[in-house]
């Protein structure tokens, strides 16, 4: 999170042509996870957490004050955490069935 290099994520925001509402921030130990997963997984999870940032939320629901479960349906099935802070969207867990 802090000051560290262009995150998967943020390379996924720059490509698309939408504007990024919110700063998606993630910490080491998630992204070593994310370059560990096979090519598409992490395409799709990567992906999955872009869209919030430009104000697509998607498949989500509230599960505490300021924190959403983003959930992605394919393979094992993956649950995103994120919590919003301001205009900052930091990921906090991720996990699969």
């Amino acid at each position: 999170m802090e000051g560290r290099g262009t995150s998967l994520i943020d390379k996924s925001i720059r490509s698309k042509t939408m504007a990024a509402t919110y700063q998606i921030e993630t910490t080491e130990t998630f992204e070593a996870w994310v370059q560990a997963l096979d090519k598409r997984t992490r395409i799709r999870l990567v992906s999955r957490l872009a869209k919030p940032a430009t104000g697509l939320w998607g498949d989500c629901k509230a599960v505490g004050p300021g924190v959403t479960e983003h959930r992605e349906h394919f393979g094992a099935g993956y649950c995103i955490y994120v919590m919003q802070m301001d205009t900052a969207l930091v990921v906090a867990s991720v996990g699969d069935s």
